[in-house]
């Protein structure tokens, strides 16, 4: 159940800085994102912005130590967001048995040796060059296709709460940019806009954009 008390702005922590209000509002704004609610509290979405920040330079921080490569760090960066996403809400704060960053620098842990393990026991075999050459022409694997819908269909779930969450205008410039190719001096003499404002509002924009697919994949766990 939430709280019917008035959400009241905070200064944004430091990286890494999770506090119990920070907490609760993140819980809040997850509860109302499964909800499907429109009209999220402008306040609760600028806490998770921080909540997000914050809770990406602790995997950052906790992963770095595993050495993994690449590809194996995106898996289990993207693993510990599924646990955390689907999780947050029956975590309860309580400094005496350890906080919060603690919780996500143990999942990273766990999530990095399972990570590790799994790729112990398939070790990558050397391929022949018919099945590399049958691995890199993927135009009609269908499950290339099925991915490549599912992402489409992930983009144009979050570009409509995108359009609900940003200003006018900074929906405008991801727009032109993204999908009208122009540049930034283009979409800058379009909008009245300097060009370093156009660079700041595409940030911003497409950092957010970016974490509501992210959550958009994690849609069907939290429900369930």
């Amino acid at each position: 159940m939430l709280s019917r008390e008035p959400w009241i702005a905070v200064p944004r922590p430091e990286p890494g800085e999770i506090g119990p209000d920070l907490l609760r509002k993140a819980q809040a704004y997850l509860e109302l994102r499964c909800r499907r609610t429109s009209g999220i509290p402008r306040p609760l979405v600028e806490a998770w912005d921080d909540f997000y920040d914050s809770c990406g330079a602790v995997i950052d921080r906790a992963i770095s130590v595993h050495h993994l490569s690449e590809s194996d760090r995106n898996d289990c960066v993207q693993e510990v967001w599924g646990e955390i996403i689907t999780k947050l809400g029956q975590f309860r704060y309580d400094p005496a048995r350890g906080q919060l960053r603690t919780w996500i620098s143990t999942l990273v842990r766990n999530k990095a040796v399972d990570l590790i393990r799994r790729r112990a026991r398939r070790p990558q075999e050397a391929l022949s060059d018919a099945v590399r050459t049958s691995l890199v022409d993927r135009d009609n694997d269908p499950v290339a296709l099925y991915e490549r819908r599912r992402l489409q269909a992930l983009m144009g779930e979050a570009l409509e709460e995108l359009a609900r969450d940003v200003p006018d205008l900074s929906y405008r410039v991801l727009h032109l940019r993204w999908f009208e190719g122009r540049t930034v001096r283009e979409i800058a003499d379009a909008l009245g806009l300097t060009p370093e404002q156009v660079r700041f509002r595409h940030h911003r924009v497409k950092r957010k954009l970016f974490r509501l697919m992210e959550m958009s994949k994690f849609r069907f766990a939290i429900v369930g």
